[in-house]
């Protein structure tokens, strides 16, 4: 291996006998000195520059391998979900939607009505006081009440779907035959979550509908979520079902960077149909994954 333009610097301390190599950490990798002795007689910098040194390069590799994070190395498997794993699949569940929250809040400050309301708020108050701070307040809290009602219906949504189906995931998932629920655990820690059913929109075994996918923020970026991905459509595939879909939110950027990247495509899109999600345009993104086999 080459490392071209390498430079090493080594500094030599020369202090009569007994001198010993020392490495300068607070220099970084790069800097050695030579200390030892009871007096100090010169110091002799000099500047190496390697061109091709495959022995340098394998120091540089081994110290970034050493300073890379362990939770990169961390290793996972998929797995059926078990009775005692209902608490940490509801925690890794809430954890996943919660941090949707600022995305959702942006996206909803991003919208026409949002933004016309606000400017017709801040000019009326200007021009009905006279004075720059009182708009600036009024907008303030109306923007902090915004954050709220967000949140308010995040945690909502949340709390409905713990109702619906993470609170008795055995009944709901693991006693039908065209349904299941996975979970990816790491370290016996459970860090994902993945489930499946027969669609409702669908008669027959047309489709299977992918829900509840989750991963932990540590341990995201490690390949889980595909392999949940994977395990859902063979799943699919072994029942005969001739799709899997899947429905992600317009604030879901990187849920749906993953979708398209593992094959699913974006067949349609729709407003969720309640009252605040219509006003700022909140949206919900259809895709589907078909099979090889069972055709189109």
């Amino acid at each position: 291996m080459a490392a071209e333009g390498l430079q090493l610097q080594w500094q030599w301390e020369q202090e009569g006998r007994g001198a010993t190599p020392v490495l300068d950490t607070t220099q970084g990798p790069r800097k050695m000195g030579f200390t030892g002795g009871s007096r100090r007689n010169e110091v002799l910098v000099t500047q190496l520059r390697l061109g091709h040194c495959a022995l340098g390069a394998g120091l540089w590799v081994c110290a970034l391998a050493k300073g890379s994070s362990s939770t990169a190395m961390a290793k996972f498997q998929i797995r059926r979900y078990r009775d005692e794993d209902q608490e940490a699949v509801k925690e890794t569940f809430t954890l996943a939607m919660s941090e949707h929250v600022p995305s959702a809040f942006l996206h909803m400050l991003r919208q026409p009505l949002v933004q016309g309301t606000l400017a017709c708020l801040f000019c009326a108050l200007l021009a009905t006081s006279g004075s720059v701070l009182l708009p600036v307040l009024a907008v303030t809290l109306v923007l902090a009440g915004a954050r709220q009602l967000v949140d308010y219906s995040f945690a909502r949504y949340i709390e409905a779907c713990r109702r619906r189906d993470l609170d008795r995931v055995r009944e709901a998932y693991m006693e039908g035959t065209d349904s299941c629920f996975w979970v990816a655990e790491s370290d016996g820690l459970v860090v994902g979550t993945v489930a499946c059913l027969p669609s409702r929109k669908h008669t027959g075994r047309e489709c299977l509908e992918l829900k509840r996918m989750a991963v932990r923020r540590s341990h995201r970026g490690l390949g889980i979520a595909k392999s949940l991905c994977r395990a859902v459509a063979e799943f699919a595939r072994e029942k005969g079902y001739r799709q899997v879909l899947l429905y992600a939110s317009v604030v879901q950027a990187d849920a749906q960077k993953l979708y398209e990247g593992v094959g699913y495509r974006r067949v349609g899109e729709s407003v969720v149909p309640e009252t605040l999600a219509k006003l700022v345009n909140f949206t919900l993104i259809e895709y589907r994954y078909t099979l090889m086999e069972g055709g189109g």
